[in-house]
């Protein structure tokens, strides 16, 4: 609707608005005329009829707009029409009673009464005409009056009617400019109410207004659903293509995921490329596969061909929600598309019961990590490396484990969660501290041959106080640097400026090896071999599950020669089986570590078992 029809509309409501209230105000004052006119000239049947024709006029204009048709049409006419003949019919019924003083100014006073009624009422519901209405009520009265030779009243109406001209076009301008003045104000405040849920991009609504929506929802007995999309790999559109490029990638699948949804849903951007419906009913299964395929093109046209397309993760929600509870389900169906694009792309996962009580339980974890690493909760499960060729111990792989009360919570279910609350430097030191104990229980049992290795989150190394810590921490204990290694996953975070190189260079002068973990995994590696100062690189196990095959051990092969060169202890990890430990010793790799020798286990344990380990080594060499 253009503008100059939603002006028109507003007015025309804001008149009918206006002139009911005045109506009903005439309709008052009207029954009160009827009534001072019948109490004035008690008695008088002609009289006492015509009030009792008012009244019936009153009665017919309350109920005009409450019955139907044809009655109200019936109404409206003996409420306008019939009003007049009753106005103008009252000086000469009353033409008797004239005569008297009383008698004339009881006239005069409902006259009076009338024309100010016209004045307020007439400008806003026939124009410019109350001069030439009040005219003509006017005439049977002066007429009367004049007869009669009362020129008093006569020459007070008069005074009256002129005043009532020169005011009626003023008060008629001011009324249309008070309306014209409170139509703009009222289309503005709607415009920017629709500015403020509305997406600018999309046309979609926002998340105020899709938050709205959802929870005008909320509170009904049905099933409210909510479905989450992300984007995968927006990021590369903006970065390769530009912003402007991601706008219209953007506009496109909101037009496509309106068509995506019930007509009755609604559909919103949330933020970013993040995009959000609400609804009840659908069939979820069909919403699900269509977005599971849904793929957009960032360009249109011969460009989309060299451009690979774009694919969505979504999350699927659905609670009967109550007031107020508008936010958990969204907060749900947040969870579940997170968990989709964990799990891949164009992925759709449902938040069922089973995923909001696995949720439930993550969230509670979220709250209680912090606190678990500062109590000690966190301890060090061991794992043996081995010599290859003879099975002996060379040394201990330190693991984190979450003693948190009965329940022992293994490392896939808290790393990640470490790592978005930020506490990466607080596990790492209190495995570190872990480690070292080991460390001090090994000289303990005379094992000073042996090494202690500690995972540590790559984002620890841009830590510059880690070297200070570690030097504190192992004179404090009276052990030596040069038996702990500490294990860094290859990660871009290593390539971030100078301080990571710097903290590793001051690592390695104190004596501290470095292993680089999971190699071969990633796409940073021989560049991180070269700049950093390892000693160790640990193949991961996704390679040794391949060993045997011809182009594994091609692979397998050229890594261990390329860390041989380069001076690094090449260690093979998740060795499970014969097969694979003789294909690996094979290949030349002289340590490695895996369940075929050893599960990670308490710290205890396995230093009772390398106990019985220097026994049956003692027994060999004799």
């Amino acid at each position: 609707m253009d503008r100059d029809s939603r002006r028109a509309q507003e007015a025309d409501r804001l008149f009918e608005e206006q002139r009911a209230r005045i109506s009903t105000l005439d309709a008052a004052g009207i029954f009160g005329a009827a009534v001072f006119a019948a109490v004035m000239f008690w008695g008088q049947p002609f009289i006492m009829a015509w009030s009792v024709v008012l009244f019936s006029q009153v009665v017919s204009g309350f109920f005009t707009r409450r019955v139907r048709e044809p009655l109200s049409r019936m109404m409206e006419i003996w409420w306008v029409s019939g009003s007049s003949l009753a106005w103008a019919a009252l000086p000469l019924l009353a033409f008797n009673e004239a005569g008297q003083v009383e008698g004339a100014w009881v006239l005069t006073s409902i006259l009076v009464f009338g024309v100010a009624s016209d004045a307020v009422y007439l400008p806003q519901t026939y124009e410019k005409n109350v001069v030439l209405t009040s005219v003509a009520y006017s005439i049977p009265y002066l007429l009367v009056l004049a007869y009669q030779d009362m020129w008093s009243p006569v020459i007070l109406v008069l005074g009256i009617l002129i005043h009532v001209g020169w005011g009626a076009v003023g008060i008629s301008g001011l009324v249309d400019d008070l309306i014209s003045r409170r139509v703009d104000a009222v289309i503005s405040a709607e415009r920017a109410h629709l500015s403020a849920r509305t997406d600018g991009l999309t046309g979609l609504l926002n998340r105020s207004g899709v938050m709205a929506e959802l929870r005008q929802l909320a509170g009904s007995d049905a099933i409210v659903h909510c479905v989450f999309v992300d984007l995968d790999d927006f990021k590369s559109v903006n970065d390769q293509l530009g912003y402007e490029a991601g706008d219209r990638l953007l506009s496109r699948l909101g037009l496509s995921l309106r068509a995506v949804f019930p007509s009755d849903w609604k559909v919103g951007r949330f933020g970013g490329d993040e995009f959000i419906a609400v609804g009840v009913g659908g069939d979820l299964e069909h919403i699900a596969q269509q977005l599971a395929a849904l793929r957009i093109a960032p360009e249109t046209g011969l460009f989309a061909r060299r451009t690979r397309f774009v694919h969505a993760s979504a999350g699927i929600a659905s609670l009967p929600i109550r007031v107020g509870e508008a936010d958990e389900l969204v907060s749900h169906a947040s969870a579940a598309v997170r968990a989709a694009k964990s799990r891949g792309k164009s992925t759709v996962v449902v938040s069922d019961e089973t995923f909001r009580e696995n949720l439930r339980r993550g969230r509670i974890r979220a709250a209680a990590l912090e606190q678990g690493i500062a109590r000690g909760e966190f301890v060090g499960f061991v794992q043996r490396i081995v010599d290859l060729d003879t099975g002996f111990t060379r040394g201990f792989e330190v693991l984190a484990r979450w003693q948190r009360d009965d329940e022992l919570v293994p490392p896939g279910l808290f790393l990640e969660q470490v790592e978005r609350q930020h506490l990466q430097r607080e596990l790492d030191r209190a495995m570190l501290d872990r480690g070292i104990e080991l460390l001090q229980s090994l000289d303990a049992q005379g094992r000073t041959d042996l090494t202690v290795s500690v995972n540590l989150f790559a984002s620890h190394l841009l830590d510059g106080g880690l070297p200070d810590f570690l030097r504190d921490r192992l004179d404090g204990a009276g052990v030596d640097a040069g038996r702990l290694v500490l294990e860094v996953t290859e990660s871009d975070d290593l390539s971030v400026g100078d301080v990571a190189l710097e903290v590793a260079n001051e690592l390695r002068e104190m004596g501290i090896g470095l292993s680089i973990d999971d190699f071969g995994t990633g796409y940073s590696s021989m560049t991180q071999l070269l700049s950093f100062p390892f000693t160790e690189m640990k193949l991961d196990r996704s390679l040794v599950d391949r060993v045997g095959a011809p182009d594994a051990d091609d692979l397998l092969k050229a890594l261990c020669d390329f860390g041989r060169r380069h001076g690094l202890q090449v260690v093979a990890e998740g060795i499970e089986g014969d097969r694979q430990l003789e294909a690996i010793r094979r290949l030349g790799v002289a340590v490695g570590q895996g369940f075929h020798f050893h599960r990670p286990t308490a710290a205890e344990a396995a230093l009772a078992e390398l106990a019985s380990e220097v026994t049956t080594r003692g027994l060999s060499a004799a």
